[in-house]
């Protein structure tokens, strides 16, 4: 291309020619090998072996005949070649020329002559796309030079030229186009060159282009995921021909990525050159260019300063886009717009929670600026709190709060401010005009509670507004994406949550729904959701870390929902195997412990209906039982792994009536259990000095000795000394009477 010098920078101007995109380096030995290794790596493909292609000349036909790489690696031999980074070699018989192609818009062919003595040709290929790069440069004092794209400089430095070795390339005869390439090879048709200048012609994006901003605007809100980007910048003469280059730029990219047909994940803007009448209606201050961003409801969510060339660059370019952003500031315009309106019907509230879903937490977006401080001060002043009539003593405290909000907040900022300097990967610049939320937390709640009603009462099923409720039960819903809110204890309200989505769950699961899940960058993700797996999970977190930090108090508040969940699953055999851990997990906080006992023995006796043939009861159970077991890949069990199950079980019972427990009708009952365990694991020394221990509780002190020996001995064999310094004490214990 061309170069242009203003000042001290060199400003690269290169556009997309034919010039040669493979360079091939021959390597030369003296000997009569027939064979020509060619050796590349994956990388140097440009990702896409698919669409280069080696060509050798027929020497009965005279055609040239082309295979890709791929299919030369596959004959090879060589899989996984896309996870080496090091050369992948391939070998051909000799041959006088070669001919390489590269299969995007048109099939453009290079000609090499090879030489006899060359044994090895070590080929890269050079995409199109770098051409697409808004280069320029500039020499620093100690005579570096930087070029750079806009974000991190590449650095030259100048070097003894003595110590440069020349290297010389393969000679390069003729290039010409293959124009009969598809025709011949119509299997590998719908193959392209990964090039952002490149477009397949099968199908080409275009925009419209409104003639007005009130025309733009109308049209965009018939698509409420897009965003209108307007372009202001009255005094470039040239904006309206920098505009249409833009929009032929953004339509190829878009035509690229859409490849054989639209796809409306690709088509996330509409753009619009505004003039000067314009300015008034964009609250524009100033005559300095700058790109505005509009969501469909017609409100600034973000503008910068910025030309049209940087925001190519800076806001559209090739490593990525700040639509994520978008989303995230496009959610809080959302929020307030349907807290704000007393008459938002409950299909808009639906939707604006509906994106919460889709935005990422508030640290993830923390604005390296100060501004996050000013904007905390703004949401939460003493005039807001009040305009809701409090009393003089609730306005202080709330004073104090927010006082200590602001504190918490410049400490947050100044600790992650590191890290989102040196980790923030997103092309917004001056995060600080980005909208804000202005809805405060108590407000946003208030606005869910009147959807959660309303929900209630629809005798449809939302899957939508089940994995929001879902998500918000869990603390990763809105209340933490919007205000960081990561309480664990458990208000009335998630409660009342809880019980509705018990109350959903088998009709939910038993649709089998399917959705498609849209995540920034990942499209099509089918996902099978069940409520049951999400209300495992909320049980498992709440109820198993009872001494890693759940409350007594959400205990108590959870059991009885859980057995009610439980139910739902008609008991099954992992429902109440959960269930029943989960009352020994919590068994201080029980209101009645012997609830464990009960809902054990019934589970038992369900399960053990011959007592004098434990292991042919099981074995019942299991052969009427699996297909239950069958229903869902994460019930499936085995006969061994159920077995086991079982008797775990049974002895993590026993267990609790050793240490908590001194009645003789329930131990004579956990002695039968303990035994029962052993008759699926004879050998397990933990069962045996459980059953040890319940038979001394019980007045069977000899019996309880000999037991004890037993697990001493069995741990002895697995070596498990810290378990045998306890038996051993145990023992003597028992020996003196003293246990």
């Amino acid at each position: 291309g061309t170069y242009e010098v203003k000042n001290d920078t060199i400003y690269f101007k290169n556009r997309y020619s034919d010039d040669k995109v493979f360079e091939v380096k021959p390597f030369y030995e003296n000997n009569e090998d027939s064979k020509l290794i060619f050796s590349f790596n994956y990388q140097s493909l440009s990702f896409n072996p698919e669409s280069i292609y080696l060509g050798i000349r027929n020497s009965n036909s005279g055609e040239i005949e082309y295979n890709s790489f791929y299919k030369l690696l596959e004959e090879n031999n060589i899989h996984n070649f896309y996870e080496k980074d090091d050369f992948t070699e391939i070998s051909i018989d000799k041959t006088d020329k070669i001919y390489l192609l590269a299969h995007g818009k048109k099939a453009q062919v290079y000609e090499y002559e090879i030489e006899k003595n060359i044994s090895k040709l070590k080929i890269s290929y050079f995409s199109n796309s770098v051409n697409n790069l808004q280069l320029k440069g500039y020499y620093s004092k100690d005579s570096q030079f930087f070029i750079t794209d806009g974000r991190s400089p590449v650095i030259f430095s100048l070097i003894n030229e003595e110590n440069i070795s020349p290297s010389k390339s393969l000679n390069f005869v003729n290039t010409f186009e293959e124009k009969q390439f598809i025709e011949k090879y119509s299997d590998t048709s719908n193959y392209a060159v990964v090039d952002s200048v490149e477009v397949n012609t099968e199908y080409q994006f275009k925009y419209k282009i409104e003639n007005s901003l009130q025309e733009s605007v109308k049209a965009l809100s018939k698509t409420p995921t897009k965003y209108l980007v307007v372009f202001y910048d009255p005094k470039n003469k040239d904006i309206k021909t920098n505009f249409e280059n833009f929009i032929t730029y953004q339509e190829e990219i878009v035509s690229r990525n859409m490849y054989d047909g639209y796809n409306e994940i690709y088509d996330t803007y509409n753009y619009y050159l505004a003039t000067e009448k314009d300015k008034k209606a964009l609250n524009l201050k100033t005559d300095e260019a700058q790109v505005v961003f509009l969501n469909s409801d017609n409100q600034i969510i973000y503008f910068t300063n910025s030309t049209i060339q940087n925001a190519e660059n800076e806001l559209f370019g090739y490593y990525g886009t700040i639509y994520s952003d978008l989303k995230n500031t496009n959610t809080f315009a959302k929020i307030d717009k349907v807290v704000t309106n007393k008459k938002a019907s409950i299909s808009e509230i639906n939707e604006a929670f509906k994106l919460t879903q889709e935005i990422s937490p508030i640290f993830d977006r923390m604005p390296s600026s100060p501004s996050t401080v000013d904007v905390i001060e703004e949401t939460f002043t003493i005039e807001d709190v009040k305009k809701n009539d409090l009393e003089k003593e609730a306005v202080e405290e709330a004073a104090r709060v927010v006082k200590e909000a602001v504190r918490a907040a410049e400490e947050a900022v100044d600790s992650a401010a590191a890290y989102v300097e040196d980790y923030d990967y997103s092309n917004i610049k001056n995060k600080e005009n980005l909208y804000q939320l202005k809805s405060t937390k108590e407000a946003v709640q208030a606005k869910f509670k009147q959807l959660f009603n309303a929900k209630k009462l629809d005798k449809k099923n939302d899957l939508d507004f089940i994995k929001i409720a879902t998500d918000e039960l869990q603390k990763n819903g809105f209340s933490n994406k919007l205000f960081n809110e990561n309480s664990t204890e458990l208000s009335d309200f998630d409660i009342e949550m809880l019980d509705y989505l018990i109350d959903k769950q088998v009709e939910v699961d038993s649709t089998k729904v399917s959705r498609t899940i849209e995540e920034e960058g990942y499209y099509g993700y089918e996902e099978n959701y069940r409520l049951a797996n999400q209300l495992d999970n909320f049980f498992r977190d709440n109820l198993q870390s009872y001494n890693g930090g759940s409350s007594k108090e959400n205990i108590i508040k959870l059991l009885p929902y859980y057995k009610k969940y439980m139910a739902n699953q008609n008991f099954n055999f992992n429902a109440t195997t959960q269930y029943i851990y989960a009352l020994d997990t919590n068994f201080d906080a029980l209101q009645n412990p012997i609830e464990l006992y009960d809902a054990y023995e019934n589970f038992y006796n369900s399960i053990i209906q011959n007592k004098n043939s434990i292991i042919e009861s099981l074995n019942d159970y299991y052969e009427n039982a699996e297909k239950d077991f069958q229903a869902y890949d994460y019930l499936n069990i085995d006969w061994s792994s159920f077995k086991n199950q079982f008797s775990s079980l049974a002895n993590t019972v026993a267990w609790n009536v050793v240490e908590k427990s001194n009645d003789i009708s329930l131990i004579q009952k956990a002695i039968l259990w303990s035994e029962t365990s052993l008759k699926v694991d004879k050998e397990n020394h933990y069962y045996l000095d459980t059953l040890a221990q319940l038979y001394y509780k019980n007045g069977q002190k000899e019996k309880a000795i000999q037991t004890e020996e037993k697990a001493i001995l069995f741990a002895q064999k697995n070596e498990d000394f810290e378990n045998i310094d306890e038996y051993e004490n145990v023992l003597d214990k028992m020996k003196l009477g003293k246990y």
